[in-house]
């Protein structure tokens, strides 16, 4: 899915008044692959956050207009991500994602990223046996899920992000093709 559908395809699913795709990354499982350069990425088997509020804040100054600042920030935003397969079902290494109300803040983990041209933070998420995961195995390419990256809505009830990972599920046909998924990420702005 290009960019241009995949901004209306986001602002169907959500009724926001904008939507700014900033980047996207395809991930393919290679068995044995030790490099994981960005043109090289695999499915990421560790429960993560995508942003932290300040890396969010961060990703708003980076990709618009400073113009424009007051105005977005002074409203909803949210950072998504649009996933989905490409190729062929999604078996293999299969997306989880946990469910927002069975997820204790305390599990978050501040992570660093040091990258050659800027830093910026995730958070890694700590086991704990009152989340709930689910899983989506066989997703076909024309499926995709909204990852819930940030929510500035702070209102109590409407889930702040949305933890995730993939992982090595032992129930994945042995004839599976191997994982392969784009995933785009996007800053979702409301009126």
């Amino acid at each position: 899915m290009h960019y241009p559908e995949s901004v209306e395809l986001i602002k169907q699913r959500t009724a926001a008044a904008r939507v700014v795709i900033f980047d996207h990354t395809i991930r393919r499982r290679r068995p044995g692959q030790l490099d994981d350069s960005p043109d090289r990425q695999q499915p990421l088997a560790q429960a993560h956050l995508d942003q932290t509020p300040v890396s969010a804040l961060a990703r708003v100054h980076k990709h618009v207009p400073s113009a424009e600042m007051p105005t977005l920030l002074g409203k909803r935003f949210q950072i998504l991500n649009l996933w989905r397969p490409i190729h062929h079902p999604a078996h293999d290494w299969p997306l989880a994602l946990c469910d927002f109300r069975s997820f204790d803040p305390q599990d978050l983990l501040l992570v660093s990223l040091v990258y050659p041209d800027r830093a910026g933070e995730t958070y890694g998420v700590k086991y704990n046996p009152a989340q709930r995961w689910v899983h989506f195995s066989g997703l076909e390419p024309e499926d995709a899920i909204l990852i819930k990256c940030y929510d500035s809505l702070q209102d109590g009830s409407t889930a702040l992000y949305g933890p995730h990972t993939a992982f090595c599920d032992p129930r994945t046909p042995v004839d599976a093709p191997l994982r392969e998924s784009i995933e785009l990420r996007a800053l979702v702005f409301y009126s």
